[in-house]
């Protein structure tokens, strides 16, 4: 980034920002040069330059939602960084607040992980001087006062190059309005100026999906809870969930971990190749590797069933409404009933022991039948295997 220039002329009063400290300059004239890492003053001699930190405690025009946030436009919240060292009556009531959201946004981390027993964590987190916590709140002159969203992190002491973030939550009415984004771009901002490039979260449950999104955002990608669309799956283990199996026959890349944490190490999305999940029980269960299943569907993705009509069994299980969800992710044609077939050698009926009769009847007329294991099986290594026992025969 080429650096910003300052005009030559510029009074004590205007304050030069930089990371998280504001810069004044008492002089007549002097210059300045600013870029991301750096900031340089030329100045006569006899001249002070006075350094602040902007995050003491108060908010701050700096520390505004923007008007363009989508959120709030008439201006009513900021940004406030709480040290829990800070004794006075406003902050004790500022984390108390504060721990109440977290105990009830963060329900898990009210327990030992190891034990199930209650456990004071989410205190000693909020109340410990090792952690300071961001806070998106309303402003003083606005009642009630209210906090709406925090973060509790700090700078790892051996590393200072590290932070370490243990809690975030937003509280529930202002969840899913780009408020918890907000407060982690803040928080980012203002780490990246005191030199900080790595962020540590723990998370739970609740949180895991938050981290992901602020993660992949950060590259440059999104996340979508639609595995139709998706165009890569991060995962430590194959499941059979509908968004699994319709990212898979969609063509996604199926992906271990260490791809998400290698990009972020990298600062980009790598090759996916040398990352593609192995999973043993998968390669136990299907006799085969999911790489393999992985580069079918990313060569024809949708096209397992295209050309065929699926007709499903009213007892098959995983339900109708899931398997003919995965059924469209791979090109097929859901129809409901035999009255409507149309072409006996490119149908499918899918059934299950409570569908015998009707099973038989299919299978009387010349129609594929088969049961839904065979259906996931094929699923699940995009393989169309129509020479597998049908159904009247695997019983």
């Amino acid at each position: 980034m080429a650096p910003k220039k300052r005009s030559s002329l510029f009074s004590y009063t205007t304050p030069i920002l930089i990371g998280n400290c504001k810069v004044v300059v008492e002089a007549g004239k002097f210059s300045s040069e600013i870029n991301e890492n750096s900031l340089e003053i030329s100045l006569a001699k006899n001249a002070k330059v006075k350094i602040s930190v902007v995050d003491d405690g108060y908010c701050s025009k700096e520390g505004e939602i923007p008007m363009n946030s989508g959120y709030e436009e008439n201006g009513n919240y900021c940004f406030l960084l709480i040290n829990p060292k800070d004794v006075d009556a406003k902050t004790k009531s500022l984390l108390q607040e504060v721990l109440r959201i977290y105990s009830k946004e963060l329900p898990a981390m009210n327990y030992a992980a190891n034990t199930g027993k209650e456990s004071q964590f989410l205190e000693r987190c909020v109340s410990n001087g090792k952690y300071c916590t961001l806070v998106l709140k309303t402003k003083d002159d606005i009642e009630p006062e209210e906090v709406i969203a925090a973060i509790t992190y700090q700078i790892v002491p051996a590393d200072m190059q590290i932070a370490e973030v243990p809690l975030a939550a937003v509280k529930s009415v202002y969840q899913l309005k780009g408020i918890g984004h907000l407060i982690y771009m803040e928080l980012r901002k203002r780490l990246q100026g005191v030199g900080v490039r790595t962020v540590l979260c723990w998370g739970d449950k609740e949180s895991e999906l938050f981290w992901l999104k602020q993660i992949i955002g950060d590259l440059g990608g999104d996340v979508t809870s639609d595995g139709s669309v998706s165009t890569h799956v991060v995962t430590g283990k194959v499941r059979k969930t509908l968004n699994f199996c319709s990212a898979l026959c969609s063509g996604a890349w199926i992906l271990a971990p260490s791809w998400l944490k290698e990009s972020v190490r990298t600062g980009k999305f790598i090759d996916e190749m040398p990352f593609i999940l192995r999973d043993e029980d998968y390669e136990l269960k299907y006799r085969t590797k999911l790489k393999g299943a992985v580069l079918r569907a990313k060569t024809y993705p949708q096209a397992l069933l295209k050309g065929y009509d699926i007709c499903l069994a009213a007892h098959v299980h995983p339900p109708v409404g899931t398997l003919s969800a995965i059924v469209k992710s791979a090109g097929g044609n859901v129809i409901h009933g035999l009255d409507q077939v149309k072409d006996y050698s490119k149908t499918i009926f899918v059934a299950c022991e409570e569908d015998m009769d009707e099973a038989l009847s299919a299978v009387k007329k010349g129609i594929w039948t088969f049961s839904s294991d065979w259906f996931m099986n094929c699923i699940m290594k995009q393989e169309l295997d129509l020479g597998a026992p049908q159904f009247a025969e695997s019983l």
